[in-house]
């Protein structure tokens, strides 16, 4: 016979007791024979010990026991040798000297790490802790294909006795009786069916409105979802009917859209919640479920954003947003164009101020020449040195038209240059004014020797442009009067108007002498006259081109010059319809 004790193990030999060598100070739980022969000692502090063969073996944390505090033993059909530690369960199954072990505790599914108590029930081992009553297959201990699943039977599910005592638990004819800090609970082992999970009720939803040292709930109807953003506090109160041990139900909640976790259990029957955020919400409450079960009552509602957070808020803040953007871009816009134009107006004055000096540089340069001739003969006559006066007066006289046209073209082209010379723009039928003009300049060519005038207008009769008449009647005047004066007998002068979809072109073309390539990009220059040419001088101040020049592009149009097919220079005027 062996005893267990708080400082080791007593054994009765021949009459008298005799103590077995442990560890000094062990306190032993348990003394356990299993089928295979052996004698288990369990021990609070040191662990398992056990003799096999006369040998003292000890199997603690080092050795792989899940904890040095064991409590209770038994055993299992195949020689399973199952020990309950403060750490959950520990199975040892012994194969060609070789323990295999297995472990499992509340993360497996135990209501409680503390294992008081066991008992095997045919294929059942039940497991006694100080929070409730487990059991489990057998067949799963050491399976590799199913996994250990315990049963808890707990005040959640109706079992009374919530807490095991140390090593109490039996079962005689098929009724298994267990002890408990409360007295002995027993139950028929194949009509022990675990109730379904509690129902909860949600009894009332309030809320109070702003934040005051009172609060005053007001109670919600379950339809109401909506809530104002002045909500300040939310108030759920729940309860669950347990008849069996109302005082020990325990309450879990969540709020969706706060917390993703379940509570703590709690035997509190409200919960308040302050000053939620704006969004949607679900409330869940349930009361502890077995198994795990996820049976819950819910409740969903919406707390409504401040007027601020709304979407009209946001479009109105937007489109502030971009009105003070469109007026700092508007504002920036026109200061840069107010700047631009003082820049352009100063570089324009300073070009003006440049041309004014060139033109009068070079009107000076050209009115010296005749005023000089024309003082020596004044001279001339005032001394008597010349003696064919009438033919001096004559000579004098055009000398003087000559000076005053060439003042009038400079002031013509002065005012062009200084943009003052205004166009008289209106609508005017095209072919009806090139026939008008082609027959006086006509007449304007038979007058002189050997000359001849041909034109071809290729224009619709219904041709209508906006033109200034007489500045255009004016740049073909002054480009035939330049090819009369530059053309050497016998004089021919061709004029053709061909037209477009966006245009129409005015051509003259006169006869030999022509110009150089150089001089065909300089005749539309102020003053220029072709050196080759100036025998052929018969007048002029070679401002004409230059005016007619500027003439066409008031008009929107284009001038320019090309070598003739009849020998001297054909000037194309290209302008819009």
């Amino acid at each position: 016979m062996y005893l267990a004790t708080q400082t080791g193990v007593m054994r009765a030999c021949e009459g008298r007791f005799e103590k077995l060598v442990l560890a000094q100070g062990t306190y032993v739980i348990s003394v356990f024979e299993d089928g295979a022969g052996r004698l288990w000692f369990v021990t609070n502090g040191q662990g398992l010990y056990y003799i096999e063969g006369g040998v003292l073996f000890n199997i603690s944390e080092n050795e792989g026991l899940p904890s040095n505090w064991a409590y209770s033993i038994t055993e299992a059909p195949g020689n399973v040798v199952l020990i309950g530690t403060r750490q959950g369960v520990f199975a040892m199954k012994k194969e060609q000297n070789t323990w295999h072990t297995v472990h499992f505790n509340v993360k497996d599914g135990l209501s409680n790490n503390i294992v008081l108590s066991l008992l095997v029930d045919e294929e059942l081992l039940w497991i006694g802790t100080e929070r409730g009553l487990n059991s489990v297959a057998l067949t799963t201990l050491f399976s590799s294909s199913d996994l250990i699943t315990p049963l808890r039977y707990t005040h959640d599910n109706g079992y009374i006795a919530i807490d095991s005592t140390l090593n109490t638990a039996e079962k005689i004819n098929n009724t298994i009786y267990w002890g408990s800090s409360h007295g002995v609970a027993y139950f028929n082992a194949d009509d022990f069916v675990a109730p379904s999970g509690i129902t909860v009720n949600l009894l009332n939803i309030s809320a109070s409105q702003g934040n005051t040292p009172r609060p005053r709930f007001v109670s919600l109807y379950k339809q109401m979802t909506k809530l104002p953003a002045t909500t300040f506090q939310l108030r759920f109160q729940y309860s669950a009917q347990e008849w069996k041990n109302p005082e020990r139900i325990m309450y879990q909640t969540r709020l969706v859209g706060v917390s993703d976790y379940w509570s703590e259990p709690s035997n509190q029957s409200e919960i308040t919640y302050t000053q939620l955020a704006a969004g949607e919400y679900e409330f869940k409450v349930r009361a502890s479920a077995p198994y795990g079960a996820d049976e819950y009552t819910s409740f969903s509602f919406i707390i409504l954003p401040p007027w601020w957070q709304t979407w009209w808020a946001y479009t109105l803040a937007l489109l502030l947003l971009i009105g003070v953007i469109y007026g700092a871009l508007k504002w920036r816009f026109e200061f840069l164009q107010k700047q631009q134009r003082i820049r352009d107006r100063a570089e324009f004055s300073e070009a003006l101020l440049q041309r004014k000096k060139q033109l009068l540089a070079e009107v000076s340069h050209e009115i010296r020449t005749p005023l000089s001739v024309l003082k020596m003969q004044i001279e001339g006559l005032e001394y008597n040195l010349i003696e064919d006066t009438e033919k001096t007066y004559e000579l004098l006289h055009r000398r003087i038209s000559h000076i005053n046209h060439m003042i009038a073209d400079i002031d013509q082209l002065a005012m062009t240059e200084l943009s003052e010379l205004s166009l008289n723009v209106k609508q005017m039928d095209a072919v009806t004014w090139l026939k008008n003009w082609t027959l006086d300049a006509q007449n304007r060519v038979d007058q002189t020797a050997e000359g001849r005038f041909d034109y071809m207008l290729d224009l619709p009769m219904s041709l209508i442009v906006d033109a200034d008449k007489e500045r255009l009647t004016q740049v073909l005047n002054n480009v035939l009067s330049n090819s009369l004066r530059y053309s050497t007998p016998p004089i021919l002068i061709e004029c053709k108007a061909t037209y477009s979809e966006t245009h129409y072109v005015i051509s003259l073309s006169d006869s030999a002498p022509g110009v150089s390539e150089e001089e065909l990009a300089l005749i539309f220059s102020r003053l220029y006259q072709s050196e080759r040419n100036k025998s052929l001088f018969k007048g002029g101040t070679g401002l004409g081109l230059a005016i007619s020049e500027d003439l066409i592009n008031r008009h929107g149009g284009m001038i320019e010059a090309s070598h003739s097919p009849l020998g001297g220079v054909t000037v194309n005027i290209t302008l819009p319809r």
